[in-house]
C-alpha cells in the first residue's frame, strides 16, 4: 500500500502486489511523477507569484488612472490561476506567457521571458510541415458516412442527423477559420464554449459543443490525424450556466443605470444601444466618423458578420471617444454591477437580445439593417467598408438608430 502526505492533502492508494520488490519499484515511480508534477506546479505558481509582486510594486509608483488599469489586473490574478493552472502541454504555456505578457503591457510594464528559461543561443527548432490531409468539412462526409455504414444513424434520421451537425460544425468553423483539425487548440474549444453560451440558451450550447466534439472523437478513433481531443481535454458544458437570459428592456435599464456604479453608467448605456457582443469592446475596437456620424467600428470579432460599424445615437454621441477597457478592465467586472438587478437573471449579453427586440418593432427596419447593427449574417451580402453605398448604408442605420427612446 502507497501513502503519502503532500501538503494538506493525503494521497493513498493500493499498489496491487503482495511482492515487497515490485511495492518498492511501483512506489518510487509514483515518488518520481509526484516530484516532476510538483516542480512544475511550483514553476506556474512562481510565475503568478512574480507577476503580483511587479503589479503591487507599479501600483504604488502609478497616477490613480494607471492604479485604476493595475488594480483590476491584481483582483483578477486569482482567477487567472484557476484558469491556467494546470499546465498540461505547449499550448497551455503560450497561453500563460501570452496572458502574463498581455497584464505587463496593459500596466506599462517590461514584457519578456526570464533568463533562465532559455539561453541566448537557444534557438526553437523548426517545426515540420504537416503532410496534407482532408479538411475538417471532408472529414465531416466521412463521419456521417460512417454513421450510416454503422447503422447508428438510421433512415431518414440520418438526414436530419447531418444537419443538426453541420450547424455546430459551421458555427466553429466560422469562429476559428479552422480547416486543418491538427491545428485546433484547447483555446479555439474554450472560444467556442464562450461563443455558444452568449449566443445561444437553454440545451443549445451543450448540444452544439457536443456534436462537434463527437466529430473529434471519432477523428481520434477512426484516423492517425490526432493523438488527443482537445474537446475532451477542455471538457463539455454540463456544470455551465446555460438558463435563458431575459432581455433588457428600457424600463430594465433605467433601473440598472440608478444602482451600478455612476463610473459603468455609460458604458452600460454603450451596450444598450449597440447591441455589443459582451467581450467586443475589450477585443478591439475604434472610434470613427463616416459622413459626419460618430460611429463604433468592431474589426476583431467572434465572426466575419461581427466586424462592423455602428452609428452612436444622439444621446450617446458625447461618448465618442470613451476608452472603455480603462474603465471597466473587463466584461466580467460590468456582469459583477448587473448582479445588482435581483428581479431577474441579466448578464451582459442580455442588453444584445434587448436591442435586437427594439428594432423590431421599428416600421423602417428591415432585417438587413437590423442583421448590419447587431452582426448577424447575412445570406448573400457583404459589408465592404467603402463607397458612396456603404456611407448611405451608415446614414440608414443612424435613422433607425436615433428612434430608439432615450434612457
Amino acid at each position: 500500500h502507497y501513502q503519502r502526505r503532500i501538503g494538506s492533502t493525503s494521497l493513498s492508494r493500493s499498489l496491487l502486489t503482495t511482492h515487497p520488490t515490485i511495492a518498492k519499484v511501483l512506489s518510487s515511480l509514483i515518488d518520481l511523477h509526484l516530484e516532476g508534477y510538483m516542480r512544475h506546479k511550483a514553476r506556474e505558481l512562481v510565475l503568478f507569484a512574480d507577476l503580483k509582486k511587479e503589479l503591487d510594486k507599479a501600483f504604488e509608483a502609478a497616477d490613480s488612472y494607471r492604479q485604476a488599469i493595475i488594480g483590476g489586473h491584481i483582483n483578477d490574478l486569482y482567477e487567472a490561476e484557476d484558469v491556467f493552472n494546470p499546465v498540461l502541454d505547449s499550448q497551455d504555456a503560450s497561453n500563460l506567457n501570452n496572458y502574463i505578457d498581455r497584464v505587463k503591457k496593459d500596466c506599462g510594464l517590461s514584457v519578456g521571458r526570464p533568463e533562465t528559461e532559455a539561453t541566448p543561443e537557444a534557438t526553437p527548432e523548426a517545426k515540420p510541415e504537416l503532410s496534407p490531409i482532408p479538411d475538417i468539412l471532408s472529414l465531416f462526409e466521412e463521419f456521417c458516412t460512417h454513421k450510416v455504414k454503422t447503422g447508428k444513424w438510421k433512415g431518414d434520421r440520418a438526414v436530419r442527423n447531418k444537419m443538426e451537425y453541420r450547424k455546430p460544425l459551421k458555427a466553429f468553423v466560422e469562429l476559428t477559420q479552422l480547416e486543418d483539425v491538427r491545428k485546433a487548440t484547447k483555446q479555439d474549444a474554450r472560444d467556442f464554449k464562450e461563443h455558444l453560451l452568449e449566443e445561444y440558451t437553454n440545451s443549445t450550447p451543450s448540444n452544439y459543443f457536443n456534436r462537434v466534439a463527437a466529430l473529434f472523437s471519432w477523428i481520434l478513433q477512426e484516423r492517425d490525424y490526432i493523438e488527443y481531443s482537445v474537446f475532451k481535454q477542455v471538457g463539455g458544458l454540463s456544470g455551465y450556466e446555460t438558463k435563458a437570459m431575459s432581455p433588457v428592456s428600457t424600463e430594465d435599464t433605467r433601473k440598472i443605470l440608478e444602482i451600478v456604479r455612476p463610473e459603468y453608467r455609460d458604458i452600460f448605456k454603450l451596450y444598450y444601444y449597440t447591441g455589443l457582443r459582451s467581450n467586443e469592446p475589450f477585443v478591439n475596437m475604434e472610434w470613427v466618423e463616416v459622413s459626419g456620424n460618430k460611429c463604433l467600428k468592431i474589426t476583431n470579432s467572434k465572426t466575419k458578420a461581427g466586424n462592423r460599424t455602428i452609428p452612436l445615437h444622439y444621446s450617446i454621441e458625447r461618448l465618442y471617444g470613451l476608452n472603455v477597457k480603462a474603465i471597466a478592465v473587463n466584461k466580467e467586472k460590468l456582469n459583477g454591477e448587473l448582479k445588482l438587478f435581483t428581479e431577474r437573471h441579466i448578464r451582459l449579453y442580455s442588453f444584445r437580445h434587448g436591442i435586437t427586440d427594439r428594432l423590431r418593432v421599428i416600421e423602417n427596419c428591415p432585417d438587413g439593417l437590423r442583421f448590419a447593427i447587431t452582426g448577424h449574417a447575412q445570406e448573400g451580402t457583404t459589408d465592404q467598408h467603402y463607397g458612396d453605398g456603404w456611407a448611405a448604408q451608415i446614414g440608414r442605420m443612424k435613422k433607425v438608430i436615433d428612434q430608439l427612446p432615450e434612457l
